[in-house]
């Protein structure tokens, strides 16, 4: 049994490739999924925490994790990690962050230098709100589980050998809609109506065509399977 979908091996670069590391703005099926909406606390989510298909039954912290901050000339790793919620007899209770730093955050758009310098023939038709700044994605929350340390987690469904769909949580400095697609080593399609604060956003990854395809959505219809958490633990203290 594999702990996160082989669709899914590389989606923790994908918001990256579109959302890149420019300044921020200024300072500042039958399964029912919530439509995207400015959320500090999730309902109608799955709540059952999945370790290898098996139902988890113990306890655990959540955090959400902000990978990178701008120092005023670029961008510098360093993971923080902030509460986001409880595991409680194996049910997810999140409550995300309820406000984000401005220098967490990052403007829409490829950097095409990084392209040239990697070799690749990038694609940008994306439009987005001129002033709209984001972070999160598929990829930044966390469990912190007894025994087990520290844990990807991540809601997802396998729904064959070469497509997976999940859901993620960004946050967004300003409502407004990001649309069109892009192309950096996957190509990707945006259809996202953003909220101010966190928004929920569900993906479809394929790989049928020996080429990876991504749509982006906050309209939960693109789901067609049963999405569950599951944890993805970690070695040592890798984030």
């Amino acid at each position: 049994m594999k702990n996160v979908s082989s669709v899914f091996s590389i989606v923790s670069l994908l918001l990256a490739l579109v959302f890149t590391f420019s300044c921020s703005s200024d300072d500042n099926n039958n399964d029912t999924y919530p439509s995207s909406s400015s959320v500090t606390s999730i309902s109608g989510l799955p709540k059952q925490l999945y370790i290898e298909d098996e139902e988890y039954n113990g306890n655990g912290d959540i955090v959400f994790v902000f990978y990178e901050f701008y120092n005023g000339e670029k961008w510098i790793y360093s993971p923080e990690l902030v509460p986001a919620g409880k595991i409680q007899n194996g049910l997810i209770e999140l409550d995300l962050p309820k406000n984000v730093d401005s220098i967490r955050l990052m403007k829409p758009g490829i950097d095409f230098s990084e392209c040239e310098k990697d070799g690749i023939d990038c694609e940008d038709n994306v439009s987005y709100p001129e002033n709209m700044a984001l972070v999160g994605g598929y990829d930044h929350l966390q469990a912190i589980i007894p025994d087990k340390g520290r844990c990807k987690l991540h809601l997802y469904a396998d729904i064959d050998e070469y497509t997976s769909e999940g859901a993620g949580f960004l946050y967004a400095s300003m409502p407004g809609k990001i649309t069109g697609t892009a192309k950096y080593y996957a190509k990707e399609t945006y259809d996202m109506n953003l909220s101010e604060g966190f928004n929920i956003i569900y993906l479809t990854a394929s790989d049928k065509l020996g080429s990876y395809e991504y749509l982006w959505s906050t309209d939960p219809k693109i789901i067609t399977g049963t999405l569950k958490w599951q944890l993805d633990c970690m070695e040592g203290d890798d984030i």
